[in-house]
């Protein structure tokens, strides 16, 4: 019975040494049928810098993202520093043929056991699929590999395509969040529930 907090202690410790050795690896590569999840290098700039001129892409985004090479640089190299310090995991996603990048897939966790998800699809690939395809692989990664207990994801409310994507894969609805100028939503979906 003693012994009880102790084991419990070292397979908390064994799934977290298991979790950054799987993770911290700049070689893990996640496929599915369709696509590859890889971690994140310039390689992507080319189609970045394309989808960061598409006005859609960018509301849909929340942010305003980089438009430079230097400023595409600087948030490449704190995407990967957060990846290294075991923060969040940025996959750049490609075609299973490694030839077209389709988007970004982000998990962040935290200490409550939930994970954050974040994603786009450059706007070319947009309605074939493929963002279902990479969030699925997101979040069996924050059940399976990360171990938690809830994944979310917060989504602009005028964003149909991305609600009805969440949706699909059993998210539902937690509280609106009112950040101006758009209103955004939680969603969610529990471990028990994928």
């Amino acid at each position: 019975m003693d012994d009880l907090p102790r084991n419990a202690f070292f397979v908390a410790l064994r799934q977290l040494t298991l979790r950054k050795s799987t993770l911290m690896t700049e070689n893990l590569r996640i496929q599915s049928s369709r696509l590859a999840l890889v971690f994140p290098t310039e390689r992507a700039f080319p189609a970045l810098f394309i989808a960061s001129h598409c006005d859609q892409f960018v509301r849909n985004l929340g942010f305003g993202p980089a438009r430079t090479l230097a400023g595409m640089r600087r948030n490449l190299a704190i995407t990967q520093a957060a990846w290294r310090a075991d923060e969040r995991y940025t996959f750049d996603v490609w075609d299973k043929g490694n030839t077209d990048f389709i988007g970004r897939v982000r998990i962040s966790a935290n200490e409550r056991g939930r994970c954050r998800l974040g994603y786009f699809v450059v706007p070319r690939y947009w309605r074939q699929g493929y963002g279902l395809e990479m969030v699925k692989r997101a979040v069996d990664l924050a059940f399976d590999t990360l171990g938690a207990d809830r994944v979310e994801a917060v989504v602009e409310t005028d964003n149909r395509a991305s609600l009805a994507l969440l949706s699909r894969l059993g998210m539902t609805p937690t509280a609106p969040v009112d950040t101006p100028p758009a209103r955004r939503c939680t969603l969610a979906l529990r471990r028990e529930d994928w």
